[in-house]
């Protein structure tokens, strides 16, 4: 996917940059010490490449697909939350720094929003798949439902 994802963020008109998923999991480990040490939390949100395409009908192509996330992500996020890749080319992952998990689940609410009005997503697609799709953690490790 990243040879996917590099040219479009080149065409973004939004400075978005993605780190390697290496160097992603150790910027989430120096947020799990910082929020440790300051006592304070941070949002995760994961967007899986596969599942996030089976919800999409057919004639969405890949390219237009994942200028839509991430155009979403430039204009959502803000510059000092923390964007990569997943290992495994899995998809993104988000780290949305001082969060709490209401603002986490709106985040995502709003995306899934935003595909329906576009018409992307397939018919008779189970309420909970956006669960399953973008996954939502708040640290200190607390589940989204």
């Amino acid at each position: 996917m990243k040879d996917l994802f590099e040219p479009l963020l080149q065409e973004s008109e939004h400075e978005l940059f993605l780190y390697p998923w290496e160097i992603f999991e150790l910027r989430i480990q120096e947020e799990m010490v910082r929020a440790d040490r300051s006592n304070c939390g941070f949002g995760y949100m994961e967007i899986g490449y596969q599942g996030l395409r089976n919800a999409i009908v057919p004639n969405v192509d890949d390219r237009t697909l994942w200028r839509a996330v991430l155009q979403f992500i430039a204009e959502t996020l803000r510059g000092s939350d923390i964007k990569g890749y997943l290992a495994d080319n899995r998809g993104v992952g988000l780290v949305f720094l001082d969060s709490d998990l209401t603002g986490l689940v709106g985040c995502r609410s709003r995306f899934w929003a935003h595909l329906t009005k576009l018409g992307w997503l397939k018919d008779g697609l189970a309420e909970n798949a956006v669960l399953e799709i973008m996954k939502v953690t708040l640290y200190p490790l607390e589940k989204a439902s």
